[in-house]
């Protein structure tokens, strides 16, 4: 019976990891496909404005203006200044929600919040 239950457990940590892992690579293919142009040092990002996640300063002032709920609602919705799921017709709100996620994890890591 142990021995189901490690098998068990074993299988279900192995299924986890693999979802997780299987979701960030999906955050990180949005951003590349959809989100990089802009939100990185390239000439559409310094054309729009839109803070590159290279750019401490820059994410720390927007994000003390825009709340991430706020921020769903830029990317998901569009404004003037931010073409609705940055463009992306195809995607889905999960996938554009997960490279946000993505976004945000990456400016986090860079000491940001």
């Amino acid at each position: 019976m142990r021995q189901i239950k490690a098998s068990l457990l074993s299988i279900s940590m192995a299924s986890t990891f693999v979802l997780l892992s299987s979701t960030a690579h999906s955050e990180n293919e949005t951003f590349e496909k959809v989100c990089k142009s802009c939100h990185t040092d390239g000439f559409k990002g310094f054309m729009s404005g839109a803070p590159s996640i290279k750019d401490k300063k820059a994410w720390q002032e927007y994000l003390a203006k825009h709340s991430y709920e706020e921020m769903r609602s830029i990317v998901l919705l569009g404004t003037d200044e931010h073409k609705t799921k940055g463009g992306c017709k195809k995607c889905s709100d999960e996938e554009i929600i997960g490279a946000i996620d993505y976004m945000l994890r990456q400016v986090d890591e860079k000491g940001n919040k």
